[in-house]
């Protein structure tokens, strides 16, 4: 056992130690090389701040520091015969960068940042598509930027970045020579940028191409009796989800392919068993509101709680036959409340991301009646929109620019409701039937012509026109078909 005189030595050496570690001052490193710097040797003074009178000027060590000082310093002797006392590591053998003062100055500012940034987005068509071409050739080294890319508000930019970091006193000449070459140095940065940029090849992230802006328009009532026709065929493979998937069984092998077919089965098999023992689904017809329902559970809930209490009583006290005739009850009650569930799950309104339908390549066949058959695709991508419920048309701009043909937003929103209203009708969660004849069901067929349906407008057809004009200027790929028939005529002689 120590005694209490090595402990308090210990204390007073943990006191020394804590008292030298406060009123120590850390040494700051000093570059290498430069505590062997002599008198008449030459180096450069570069201080931490642009602005310092002398930055980057070649100097003349007068007096050389001492080795055994904190922070140590040397006299240096500058290019106009003063003398001054420096810090040692604001000294440097070579200049770190080439470039003036007045450069570094303007690179450390924000407006810096904000002149490339310009030069990144043009804003003229021609500076646009120059830059565009640039991209994609995949070019890494400096090219003609501030020819290429440079507009009246980059070059007003850096003028007033010229007036920031100029010296007091600068004459007009020498400013415009600065904004000259700070334009030049953040046309550079902005090539460097370009070429960071991720994507294949090292050509850059793809430019969005400008779309041309549709110009013909359309009179639905002047559309012949063929277009009509075709409009009610386009409508209807819509409707029916004629898109080609994006997980096509043909592409499984034979054991997930007869695995697929098990499970489809099964699904079956116990979708009918839970019909005819009344499972806790959701039964249809019911229109009870939301707070019925909740009341409902709630109390179910608690019935069945309280009587699986007393049928645990009458367990322990040996009455079987009352434990299982009250046990009845308590299913009853949960099977009651599960009900009840299901029909707040089945009313209750779901977020929802993504596409609207299972692939964005729509197939339309026309049959002529010769025997022969038509097979065209197209691309309709239908997501949904922001608010998780209704659905948008994503390339509606590109069908536009593609068959010319103006849409507008009207027409568009008139197909996604049309879209909505089928699928929700046809899914059970809409009342009212189904269309009566899934064959027509834009225009109907009244005694051998077809007549716009009541409560459908202009809008509607126009959008579908423009889904059957792009029929035939399909950018779709024939690997994207699969093993579905290529596009074209197909049978007849």
């Amino acid at each position: 056992m120590t005694g209490w005189k090595e402990q308090l030595q210990r204390e007073f050496a943990l006191l020394e130690k804590e008292e030298a570690l406060r009123g120590y001052k850390k040494k700051k490193v000093i570059p290498g090389g430069l505590l062997a710097l002599t008198a008449g040797d030459a180096a450069y003074f570069v201080p931490g701040k642009v602005k310092t009178a002398g930055y980057g000027q070649r100097v003349k060590v007068v007096q050389t520091a001492k080795a055994d000082a904190l922070n140590p310093t040397a006299r240096v002797e500058f290019p106009d015969g003063t003398q001054r006392r420096v810090p040692l590591r604001q000294l440097r053998h070579a200049l770190p960068n080439a470039e003036p003062a007045y450069l570094l100055d303007a690179r450390s500012r924000p407006a810096w940042k904000r002149l490339v940034q310009v030069l990144l987005t043009p804003t003229d068509d021609h500076h646009a598509e120059a830059l565009s071409d640039w991209r994609r050739g995949g070019q890494v080294g400096p090219a003609p930027c501030p020819v290429l890319i440079t507009t009246d508000d980059a070059t007003h930019r850096a003028r007033q970045l010229a007036g920031m970091v100029a010296p007091a006193g600068a004459a007009k000449a020498d400013k415009s020579e600065m904004a000259r070459t700070i334009l030049a140095a953040a046309g550079v940065e902005a090539v460097r940028k370009v070429a960071e940029l991720p994507g294949r090849g090292g050509k850059g992230q793809p430019v969005r191409e400008k779309l041309p802006e549709p110009t013909r328009t359309l009179s639905p009532r002047a559309l012949e009796q063929e277009r009509r026709a075709l409009i009610n065929n386009v409508a209807k493979c819509i409707h029916r989800r004629y898109f080609l998937s994006d997980k096509e069984l043909a592409e499984l092998t034979e054991q997930e392919r007869e695995r697929q077919g098990i499970h489809r089965v099964l699904r079956q098999i116990i979708g009918l068993g839970e019909k005819q023992v009344g499972s806790g689904g959701p039964v249809g017809g019911d229109h009870r509101k939301g707070s019925a329902l909740h009341g409902e559970v709630e109390s179910n809930l608690t019935a069945a709680y309280q009587k699986g209490l007393e049928v645990a009583r009458l367990l322990a006290g040996g009455k079987a036959d009352l434990a299982l005739a009250l046990a009845d009850e308590v299913q009853a009650h949960r099977a009651a409340a599960m009900a009840a569930e299901a029909l707040l799950e089945k009313a209750r309104r779901k977020h929802h991301t993504g596409r609207f339908f299972h692939g964005d390549i729509l197939s339309v066949r026309e049959l002529p009646g010769d025997g022969t058959m038509i097979q065209h695709y197209t691309r309709l991508t239908i997501v949904y929109a922001a608010d998780g419920h209704t659905v948008t048309v994503a390339n509606a701009a590109e069908l536009e620019s593609l068959t010319g043909l103006k849409v507008g937003a009207s027409g568009w929103a008139a197909l996604c409701r049309w879209i909505e209203d089928q699928s929700e009708r046809m899914d059970g969660r809409k009342q009212g039937r189904r269309q009566d004849d899934d064959e027509h069901p834009i225009y109907r067929n009244d005694r051998g012509t077809l007549c716009l349906r009541a409560g459908l407008g202009d809008g509607l057809v126009l959008a579908l026109e423009c889904v059957a004009q792009s029929l035939v200027r399909s950018d779709v790929l024939p690997e994207e078909i699969g093993g579905h028939p290529a596009a074209g005529v197909h049978g007849g002689r």
